[in-house]
Formats: structure tokens, C-alpha cells, sequence
């Protein structure tokens, strides 16, 4: 994200607010990227993809109070429809081992 023009940083970080707000918002994916929530976007007339996960240990995530709860998200890529699911599979491999 470091390398994006300010008003794409915060089309970013709104959708990631999104996704927080609702982590059920995005698509499951399977085969090789089973687990996997891509959650799209549009940008300038552009669609944007976020690729994430929840961790398995926020799946049932329970509150430390009753007022509170906490969620985790693992955030993958952020980029445009192009090549998008191939470099994810690169990454998540990469990650792997």
C-alpha cells in the first residue's frame, strides 16, 4: 500500500473497515485457496479485490468481557481482478514453506 496515491489508501482502508464491520461480507474461495474471503471493491470505476482469512482461533471469537470482543483478520493483497488469484497462490505457497 505504501506505493498508492492517498485516495486509494483510504478506498483501502475503508474497504478493510468493511470487512472488519462485517468479516462475512466477502466470497469463500476453494481448491487451492480454500479458506480464503476475497471481498471486492470499486475504485475510479475499477475493481479492487482484498484477499483475507480468519485465523481458526477467531472463528468462534469469545469475549474477554461481556462488552468486548475481539476479531482477528490475516489481510493478505489488495490489487486489481488481473493476475490477482495467481499471485495469491504464489504468496500463500511462498508462506507455507
Amino acid at each position: 500500500m505504501k506505493k498508492q496515491h492517498r485516495p486509494l489508501k483510504a478506498a483501502i482502508e475503508d474497504a478493510v473497515e468493511d470487512v472488519l464491520a462485517n468479516p462475512a461480507a466477502g466470497e469463500f474461495k476453494k481448491g487451492d485457496l480454500q479458506g480464503v474471503q476475497v471481498f471486492k471493491f470499486k475504485f475510479q470505476r475499477v475493481e479492487y479485490l482484498i484477499a483475507y482469512r480468519m485465523p481458526a482461533d477467531s472463528l468462534g471469537a469469545g469475549a474477554i468481557a461481556a462488552e468486548i470482543e475481539f476479531l482477528s483478520v490475516d489481510f493478505y493483497q489488495v490489487g486489481m481482478h488481473e493476475n490477482f488469484y495467481d499471485a495469491l497462490k504464489r504468496y500463500l505457497k511462498m508462506m507455507k514453506g
